[in-house]
């Protein structure tokens, strides 16, 4: 445990619908609460620009290995897509959308890559991890270790790690395993042992300690996992030992969050002020010695009837008045909007109407995503690299030859059954170049706007 990292942010901020952000005391005084759903509209719509704006993959060519260049190029593109269609199939979402969800609301990019030889199709084992569970440990020139600690069903745990079902054979299928796991830049090992048993003897070894054999064209081992933080290390100075781990990789929610509660609880006052006007509080006045009356019914239709004339009922008005939260409220949103998504990533330009003026807006936006972007693009790059590092050195000797589906001839069309040499890749290297596509807003009527107006007064020429 003293070897793991502790970077992850507090759950408050990167876990959505799990924690009520009313206020204590608004809830002791059976007030209604409100809490909106921002965060979830902000990550999901950021995390869809970003994986929307899709990934072009080229390898660069030299004068003597243009047609191994478009080979290993065939290549790549064949594993991106075949990762994605497997990581789907499984349950999840494709890659890139996973890379730019975590880059968006934890702040991290965590994701490993081995070599899979008991797959004859797809020789590799890809797993973009939520960073919540992986625990790396930095030095001056990039991670040495991670370790992994997650929790799987024991039915789960049975099926990917069958040389344990001796020790899973006790477990209920439903009942949790904690399974923690250890790389380095040579070996790899497994643990696993039941949240049921304190007893570390209890615990046993799913994996023992083997080489995965991820190495560069070189032949020095490497780390199997790509870890990026888009924001980087805000901590500042360390003192004491005492770090903020918040500020270590913040996601996009950060800035927001306390904004954000307060418009939760000024909603909440909103509406149960709302909620008291329907059934206001209520004072009853009656003789001393008298019984005391039935309670007022205030539904519609109803009557009451006063059998004293000293009796009397007075209602509490205690609403504020609705023109001193309209400031407020108006404060708060413009706020929200500045720590978050500005409102044109939601085709939102107010009322400016040119289409330059749109474009400044966007501009100006794009700042916002540029970190994660930027991120998402060099996780694949590496990603590519490492992987062209295992198929020349691993899968080339387990599985030879590999049989993919890509683009030939002069028409570009997609064939199937085109073999693919692995030694391909010792003339072209693992440098591949990626690039993310454009990532624009989907507002297209001012911009349309604005180029017709070029167009009707002739300043636009063909």
């Amino acid at each position: 445990e003293n070897d793991q990292e502790v970077f992850s942010l507090a759950q408050s901020y990167g876990i959505l619908g799990k924690e009520k952000l009313a206020d204590k005391e608004l809830e002791a005084q059976n007030a209604q609460t409100v809490t909106l759903p921002d965060p979830y509209i902000y990550a999901n719509k950021i995390t869809s620009m970003v994986s929307g704006a899709g990934i072009r993959m080229h390898m660069p060519a030299g004068a003597t290995n243009t047609q191994a260049a478009q080979m290993v190029e065939n290549y790549a593109v064949w594993w991106w897509e075949e990762a994605g269609d497997r990581q789907m199939f499984a349950g999840a979402t494709e890659p890139l959308r996973r890379m730019a969800h975590f880059a968006t609301l934890r702040g991290w990019i965590t994701a490993l890559l081995l070599p899979n030889s008991q797959d004859d199709e797809f020789p590799y084992l890809l797993d973009i991890e939520d960073p919540l569970v992986v625990y790396p440990r930095f030095s001056r020139k990039g991670p040495i270790r991670v370790t992994r600690q997650y929790s799987i069903t024991a039915l789960e745990a049975r099926h990917e790690f069958p040389d344990s079902a001796e020790f899973l054979e006790a477990l209920q299928d439903d009942e949790n395993v904690d399974v923690t796991a250890y790389y380095d830049a040579v070996y790899h090992m497994v643990l696993i042992g039941g949240r049921a048993y304190s007893d570390a003897k209890l615990r046993a070894v799913a994996a023992r300690p083997v080489k995965h054999d991820v190495v560069d064209l070189k032949g020095n081992p490497v780390l199997p996992w790509v870890i990026l933080v888009p924001m980087g290390d805000l901590t500042g100075p360390k003192s004491g030992g005492n770090v903020d781990t918040r500020l270590y990789g913040p996601g996009i929610l950060y800035g927001m969050h306390e904004v954000y509660n307060h418009l939760c609880r000024l909603v909440s006052m909103e509406l149960t002020q709302v909620a008291k006007a329907v059934d206001p509080p209520s004072i009853q006045f009656f003789r001393q010695g008298s019984p005391v009356p039935e309670p007022l019914k205030l539904e519609p239709g109803t009557r009451n009837f006063m059998f004293y004339m000293d009796s009397d009922v007075k209602f509490l008005d205690l609403a504020p008045n609705p023109g001193n939260l309209v400031p407020l409220r108006a404060t708060l949103e413009d706020r929200l909007q500045l720590a978050s998504a500005p409102k044109v990533f939601f085709g939102e330009s107010g009322n400016i109407q040119s289409g330059y003026g749109v474009g400044l807006l966007t501009n100006a936006a794009m700042d916002v995503l540029r970190p994660y972007t930027g991120a998402v693009e060099r996780a694949v790059k590496l990603l590519m690299r490492r992987m062209l590092e295992i198929t020349y050195s691993v899968t080339s000797g387990t599985h030879g030859p590999m049989e993919i589906t890509g683009r030939q001839g002069l028409m570009g069309r997609t064939m199937s059954g085109i073999q693919f040499d692995p030694s391909l890749i010792a003339s072209t290297g693992v440098q591949m170049d990626v690039k993310m596509g454009e990532v624009t807003p989907q507002d297209k009527a001012a911009a349309a706007n604005y180029g017709i107006g070029l167009v009707t007064t002739a300043s636009c020429r063909s």
